[in-house]
């Protein structure tokens, strides 16, 4: 109605003194639409439930903003419980959380299960707005509020978002509470908690990159699912499944379900679904060379979100994975862009979201060193070692181990490169990240060329290039300097011909050929009698832990050698290396990145 009309029909009613009776009436109303739709927002009916609510959004805050004056408590609460998935689906989470916190905040003695339930909306709007440490207070309260109302079912809804809250910062501490909320959910025959607990704990184990223990709870939630027919969790499954596509490299499959996952989360602008899908999709992108492609696929998504009113903290993700994107698919890295990226990376460092650390800190980091920069690196690197540790999570490890390797050789430290280059390999190999595994057959093949082992360089450089046409996995653009100043050089060295006899050798070899090669020919390379390559592992080890500042008798302990055979092997590595002190040596150490 034009505000006008409305104005005089208010001044009517009032006139006639049928105001109050008109308001309540439309309370009525509302209250009821709002609790006959609050079941179908669970189910295949989702859609046409938001259908119905979403034409009269305006009608409904009105009639909060009524039962609020008025002092109708119950009335309140019930109708704010009601809408919570009304205002997730929508993507009003600050709005949900506003109206479930004034309908609790003077309303202590009403139905307390009624109240956990607030509570426990509160913490869920919350947790997918983005403010972690909130919602992680507010899912506490709220099971200590169901507990105390003997309202199991608001336990397990409260336990399944603590654990979802977990996933991302302590995976593995995060699976026996969402194993709890699992089992009260089946008891209490609430599917959509049971589905979707399954699948955070799935979740636990993909940002783990396990995809062996994902992908069956990824599974038993589908069945749950596909009986609800909620297309939130389908999307989540497909999600989930185009994830572990992704990172084996099986691109058209990951293409394909990441397609399924953004078509199942049209039927509502819940936005944390559309960014993971547009990230993953994107992704695939640039895995095959399609840059362009990846960056219209987020730049859409971000217009989504502006168009939507999204709140900042999703804005800020997308605009870190748009510099993400654009960063990868340069050339050589813009310096504007990359400090951008790391502005953008510290906002996400205090969220205690560990994922999104060890998602974009590899990018920042190797752009770093690419420019030269990489003193500002090594902290990033370290930090990421750590993350990767604290995740548990192998694909991290390896590129913290990748990281490591560039940076160490951009400072000239060839035998810590090499050794970080071969932990990467290892981690990738062992767990089917193909993609990065060729990643780092291509730095193994650059430090070769480096120790002079040209028939091994040639030979990987062939090997990698074949597997990449074949499996269309193509490098990323801000590493092609590299890879192609390494090629000159080989050539340079044998000849073209020679070379490209190595080469095609080496296209004959496939992935895991290839990588059992590069280890061999590792083995095979003899030690000089001095200089850094002349060290033993162990006297590495030693050299390590005199940088930390260890003293003799605490680096026997951690090495499980005695204090004498510390002492010679220092003496060892003076002589080889041609240095008098401690000091010195960890001075040389920490200049190669060792």
């Amino acid at each position: 109605i034009l505000e006008t009309i409305r104005e005089y029909g208010r001044e009517r009613l009032e006139a006639v003194g049928e105001d109050v009776q008109f308001r309540d009436r439309h309370l009525d109303h509302f209250a009821t639409l709002a609790g006959e739709a609050a079941p179908s927002l669970l189910t295949g009916e989702q859609a046409a439930s938001l259908d119905l609510l979403l034409p009269d959004h305006d009608n409904l805050r009105a009639a909060l903003e009524w039962a609020d004056s008025g002092f109708d408590g119950h009335r309140l609460l019930q109708m704010a419980v009601d809408l919570t998935f009304f205002w997730f689906l929508t993507g009003h989470f600050n709005e949900g959380d506003k109206w479930l916190s004034r309908a609790t905040a003077d309303a202590p003695s009403l139905d307390r299960g009624l109240r956990a339930e607030a509570w426990w909306g509160r913490a869920y709007l919350t947790f997918y707005g983005g403010d972690f440490t909130a919602a992680y207070e507010l899912a506490v309260e709220a099971k200590a509020m169901a507990e105390a109302a003997g309202d199991d079912a608001t336990v397990a809804r409260a336990l399944d978002t603590i654990g979802s809250l977990m996933q991302l910062s302590a995976p593995k501490a995060a699976l026996p509470i969402l194993r709890d909320a699992v089992e009260r959910a089946r008891t209490q025959r609430d599917d959509w908690c049971l589905a979707d607990a399954l699948q955070k704990s799935a979740w636990c184990h993909l940002w783990q990159d396990r995809y062996e223990d994902a992908l069956p709870l990824l599974d038993e939630a589908l069945v749950v699912a596909r009986r609800l027919g909620n297309s939130f969790l389908l999307s989540w499954h497909w999600l989930g499944y185009g994830l572990a596509a992704l990172r084996r490299g099986e691109l058209s499959a990951a293409r394909r379900m990441l397609a399924d996952a953004a078509g199942a989360s049209d039927s509502a602008p819940e936005p944390n679904t559309r960014i993971f899908a547009a990230w993953f999709l994107a992704d695939a992108e640039l895995q095959a060379g399609r840059h362009a492609e990846a960056e219209a696929i987020l730049s859409e998504c971000s217009l989504d979100l502006g168009r939507g009113g999204a709140i900042a903290f999703h804005r800020t993700f997308v605009q870190a994975l748009l510099v993400r994107a654009k960063v990868i698919a340069g050339g050589k890295p813009d310096i504007d862009d990359v400090d951008s990226l790391v502005d953008l990376l510290a906002r996400f460092a205090g969220e205690d979201n560990l994922v999104s650390e060890g998602h974009f800190v590899p990018v920042v980091a190797e752009a770093l060193v690419i420019i030269g920069e990489s003193e500002r690196a090594r902290p990033l690197v370290l930090r990421h070692l750590e993350v990767a540790g604290t995740l548990d999570n192998p694909l991290m490890r390896g590129w913290s181990h990748g990281l490591l390797a560039r940076a160490a050789r951009a400072g000239g430290g060839f035998e810590a490169a090499e050794a970080h280059a071969h932990e990467a390999l290892a981690a990738f190999a062992e767990h089917g990240f193909g993609p990065d595994a060729v990643d780092a057959l291509e730095l193994v093949a650059a430090l070769a060329g480096d120790d002079q082992s040209w028939t091994e360089a040639a030979r990987l450089r062939g090997a990698a290039e074949q597997i990449r046409a074949d499996r269309g996995w193509r490098r990323w653009p801000m590493r092609a300097a590299a890879v192609a100043d390494a090629d000159a050089v080989i050539d340079a060295v044998l000849g073209p011909d020679d070379a490209a006899a190595l080469r095609s050798e080496g296209a004959g070899l496939d992935l895991d050929a290839a990588i059992a090669y590069a280890r061999r020919a590792r083995g095979t390379r003899g030690r000089p009698p001095t200089g850094w390559r002349s060290l033993t592992p162990t006297e590495l080890d030693v050299v390590r832990l005199v940088t930390e500042g260890l003293t003799n008798p605490q680096i026997g302990d951690r090495l499980f050698i005695a204090k004498a055979t510390v002492k010679t092997h220092l003496s060892h590595i003076f002589s080889k290396l041609g240095v008098a002190s401690r000091s010195e040596l960890a001075a040389e150490a920490i200049r190669r990145g060792i």
